[in-house]
C-alpha cells in the first residue's frame, strides 16, 4: 500500500516536512477548508488522488489553532494524507499527539462478523536507486493507533535495514489499519472511525559520532519536562548546556556520564539549543519545550 504511494510522489519541489502542526489551510473554489502540503487521497477500490470526503480542518486540538481529523466512510472508504521531502538525515521517528474513535466494522474476510478499527501512521525513508531507475526503501516504521478519548502521545521508531545515505522521506496517516483489497466497512455506511491527530515532530538522527566509539541520543522532541540524555564513548564524559535561541544560557555546563535527565519544566514554552561537546567535537541539537 505505502509503496504504491510513494510511487505517486514525485520529489520534485520538496523541502522539509511542512505544516505538521496542521495549522496552514485554505479554501478551495467551494468554499471547503484543505490543508497546505499534504497530498489527499481517496481509497476504496481504486485510488483518487485529491478527494477530502473525510479529511477535515478540527478545532478540537493539542495546540495550536487547528487539528487534523481523518475517518473512515461511506462504507468503504477512507481518506489519508501522505508528504514527502528531501531528507539526507537517518531519521529516528515520528511523535506527536492523537485522540481516536475506534469503530468496530463489519468484516467477511475476517472471517468473523466485526472487527475493532486501529488507525495508522507510516514513515519510509528511501534513496534512488540510479541502477535499477526506483526508489528502496532503506528505513520503515509504523505505528497503530488504538481508540482513545483524550489527546494521547504516540512514537513511531524508524528502523532501517541499510547504512546507506537516504535523500528522502515519506509520512502517511490514515484512520484505519486496513489496506486496499481488504477493507472492512462501515456499519450502515456514513462516517466512522474517526482520527484527530496533531502536533507532529520528525526526530532527527538519534545517534551522533563525538569520537570513536561514540554515541548519543536526545529525547524526545519536542519535550514537555524531562529530556533524556543517553551517552557512551572510549571516554564516556561530554559536556552538555542548553541556550536560548540568542545563546543565552539557560542550563549551566554539565558533566554528563551515561545517561542523563534533564528536568525542563523551569523553561518556558519555545524553542531551545542542546550542546554537547567533547575534545574530539561539538553537536547542537534544536529541541522544542511544550
Amino acid at each position: 500500500m505505502f509503496t504504491c504511494l510513494l510511487a505517486m510522489c514525485s520529489l520534485q519541489g520538496f523541502s522539509q516536512l511542512m505544516n505538521l502542526g496542521f495549522e496552514q489551510w485554505y479554501v478551495d473554489t467551494t468554499g471547503n477548508p484543505k490543508l497546505n502540503n499534504w497530498t489527499h487521497y481517496t481509497l476504496t477500490n481504486i485510488v483518487t488522488q485529491g478527494h477530502q470526503s473525510g479529511t477535515l480542518q478540527d478545532t478540537d486540538r493539542y495546540s495550536g489553532n487547528y487539528a487534523l481529523r481523518l475517518s473512515r466512510w461511506s462504507g468503504f472508504g477512507y481518506d489519508q494524507v501522505i508528504q514527502g521531502a528531501a531528507t539526507t538525515q537517518r531519521t529516528q521517528g515520528i511523535t506527536g499527539y492523537y485522540k481516536y474513535e475506534d469503530a468496530s466494522l463489519y468484516s467477511t474476510a475476517t472471517g468473523g462478523p466485526f472487527v475493532i478499527d486501529s488507525a495508522s501512521v507510516t514513515a519510509a525513508v528511501t534513496e534512488w536507486n540510479a541502477a535499477s531507475d526506483s526508489r528502496d526503501t532503506i528505513g520503515v516504521g509504523n505505528v497503530l493507533l488504538a481508540g482513545m478519548t483524550n489527546f494521547t502521545p504516540f512514537n513511531l521508531t524508524v528502523n532501517y535495514t541499510s547504512g546507506a545515505t537516504p535523500d528522502s522521506i515519506f509520512l502517511r496517516i490514515c484512520p484505519t489499519k486496513y489496506t486496499r483489497g481488504n477493507l472492512p466497512q462501515c456499519p450502515g455506511g456514513g462516517y466512522c472511525s474517526y482520527l484527530t491527530i496533531d502536533a507532529i515532530s520528525v526526530l532527527p538522527e538519534a545517534i551522533a559520532t563525538l569520537e570513536m566509539g561514540g554515541k548519543l541520543t536526545v529525547c524526545p522532541n519536542p519535550v514537555s519536562n524531562i529530556l533524556r540524555i543517553a551517552w557512551s564513548s572510549k571516554s564516556n564524559v561530554a559536556l552538555l548546556t542548553v541556550t536560548d535561541m540568542a545563546g543565552r544560557i539557560v542550563i549551566n555546563p554539565t558533566t554528563i556520564n551515561g545517561n542523563t535527565e534533564l528536568d525542563l519544566s523551569a523553561l518556558s514554552a519555545g524553542a531551545y539549543v542542546v550542546i554537547v561537546s567533547n575534545d574530539k567535537e561539538i553537536q547542537h541539537y534544536k529541541i522544542i519545550k511544550q
